[in-house]
């Protein structure tokens, strides 16, 4: 194969990389702002709890 076929080969592994990393990373950012949110609620709801 000639340079131009494995120039676009590179390209093409390279953005697929991108998007995959890009939607990995946004998944686990979702993720881990449920669990940060869940357990600000359970600790604001054990406060009142305890003083009402």
């Amino acid at each position: 194969m000639n340079a131009a076929i494995w120039g676009l080969i590179g390209t093409l592994v390279g953005a697929i990389t991108s998007i995959a990393t890009t939607w990995i990373a946004s998944r686990n950012n979702i993720h881990l702002q449920i669990v940060v949110g869940n357990k600000l609620l359970e600790s604001i709801g054990t406060v009142l709890r305890k003083h009402y």
